[in-house]
């Protein structure tokens, strides 16, 4: 399994708390995850958002809660499976 962005295209504190977030995410099931939003773009992101396939969705709440106390940031966290499709088909395209 393969982040579609890979650390280094994240910008500042995300960058250092990549490779802890997305073991993370591995540990509840993830078998794809995704950044999206404005930590691609932005000099100074205040949020991280993620996009998940193989997570179980009565985790969500569980899996936020660990990351954003990992990362002490808002962690924004989407399901593909329960996503609106042409959300989850812009993220698999752009990312």
């Amino acid at each position: 399994m393969a982040a579609k962005k890979e650390a280094g295209a994240v910008v500042g504190w995300a960058t250092e708390c990549w490779p802890s977030v997305y073991f993370v995410l591995v540990q509840y099931g993830a078998t794809e995850v995704f950044i999206f939003g404005s930590v691609l773009w932005k000099k100074a992101p205040g949020d991280l958002d993620l996009a998940v396939a193989g997570v179980p969705a009565n985790l969500q709440l569980q899996i936020i809660g660990e990351l954003e106390e990992l990362t002490q940031k808002p962690i924004h966290l989407m399901l593909l499976e329960t996503a609106p499709s042409g959300l989850v088909s812009f993220i698999y395209r752009f990312g």
